[in-house]
């Protein structure tokens, strides 16, 4: 279990001992799940959560975050709601913030500590047709030029609503990809610009930036924006609330 601010402890999904043993008493009850339930893998643990907390007279609290397809916008909403929850509470996904493998536990930490629409580096494990793409800070992923395809489907289903290129509004591929953008409702822009890159990122999003500048532009974002995750302090260690 770690700290991660505000009150706020994020875990994996508890086994039933642990909600007996700990949680219950040491959160007076304030148990927040993250898991999806429209998701049959995620619906049968909730069951099982609501069985144990009916059997303990408590009302079980949910705030799902989708992965698939997944929403920014709908994560920032979830911390909101979380925040309003008064006194500690205890927020779980399915796998641990460390895994590595925990898209709905990064996006919650994003978005509690930068309040920008928040893109998991877990969604990112597998790569693109064109090579892998990463995230280099918490609404910002760098990565190759996407395929015709992947702007509407695979990254929009990872939550990319907004592109930007890197270079050249002018260059060939700079046209046909504002065309395939804009005729699915996508934001598309070219810039080569950093400054005005800078004021652009740091706002609004997710992110998606690629083109032929990446490689040079890319570190300086990462630097100035990253990282993707907060560090975790001292002050952060597992401990029980």
């Amino acid at each position: 279990m770690a700290f991660v601010g505000e009150g706020i402890f994020l875990t994996p999904q508890p086994a039933a001992s642990e909600y007996m043993s700990y949680l219950l008493s040491g959160a007076n009850g304030r148990v927040v799940s993250l898991l999806d339930p429209n998701r049959p893998e995620d619906r049968l643990w909730l069951e099982e959560e609501e069985r144990i907390f009916q059997g303990n007279a408590l009302q079980s609290i949910s705030h799902p975050i989708p992965v698939d397809p997944y929403d920014g916008e709908r994560v920032l909403d979830v911390v909101d709601q979380v925040r309003r929850i008064p006194g500690q509470k205890v927020v779980h996904a399915f796998l641990s913030l460390d895994s590595g493998r925990s898209p709905a536990a990064e996006a919650f930490v994003q978005a509690l500590h930068s309040g920008l629409p928040p893109l998991p580096p877990a969604l990112f494990n597998e790569p693109l047709a064109r090579g892998r793409a990463r995230v280099i800070a918490p609404n910002v992923a760098l990565g190759p030029r996407p395929r015709q395809d992947e702007f509407a489907g695979t990254l929009h289903r990872r939550g990319l609503r907004k592109f930007v290129y890197l270079g050249d509004t002018q260059d060939a591929e700079a046209r046909q990809d504002e065309k395939i953008c804009l005729g699915r409702g996508l934001g598309w822009r070219a810039l080569s610009d950093a400054s005005e890159l800078l004021e652009v990122l740091s706002e609004g999003g997710p992110w998606y930036l690629y083109g032929p500048r990446a490689q040079d532009l890319g570190p300086w974002v990462a630097q100035t924006l990253g990282p993707a995750l907060p560090s975790r302090g001292a002050d952060e260690n597992s401990r029980v609330p």
